[in-house]
């Protein structure tokens, strides 16, 4: 494995109502671990529990990770990383990416999960004219990560 691949990990989180996954992506989008946890509510909770999952995914990795990026429910504020209104989570306003980032010691960034997938679906088709990044997407248990280069994501 090269340095550059190396040291371009990335995890992606996906928040839901009932359970939290995490996956370990390389710099080609190739998963390297997951794992996944049941959801428990309140803030304190959701923020450890994200940590804790990103931590089991990366193994004895963790310290090459380069960013976090998380897929959740709720409103959410790319910008600042605040969630409001995870409902399932009785969540109603969190720093989520901020606390991440302080309790994980890595950057991260947060979407709404729903306009996280819509992209990463719409990458996907671009990805035979040579567009490519990676893109976590843990539907339906798959623990799948779609590739892109060439573009630096935004996301990862």
């Amino acid at each position: 494995m090269s340095e550059n691949t190396m040291n371009n990990l990335k995890i992606g989180v996906d928040v839901g109502g009932t359970k939290i996954e995490a996956v370990l992506v390389d710099a080609m989008g190739t998963v390297l671990g997951s794992a996944r946890i049941p959801a428990r509510h309140g803030n304190d909770a959701v923020i450890e529990d994200i940590v804790a999952v990103a931590h089991q995914a990366a193994g004895e990795r963790f310290d090459e990770v380069r960013a976090i990026g998380v897929g959740t429910p709720g409103t959410v504020d790319s910008a600042s990383g605040h969630v409001g209104n995870i409902v399932n989570l009785d969540v109603v306003s969190l720093d989520m990416g901020p606390l991440i980032s302080q309790r994980s010691g890595v950057p991260a960034h947060v979407e709404n999960d729903v306009n996280r997938r819509r992209r990463g679906h719409r990458v996907g088709r671009c990805g035979r004219h040579g567009r490519y990044h990676c893109v976590p997407e843990l539907r339906h248990r798959t623990g799948c990560g779609h590739c892109r280069k060439r573009r630096a994501d935004a996301w990862l």
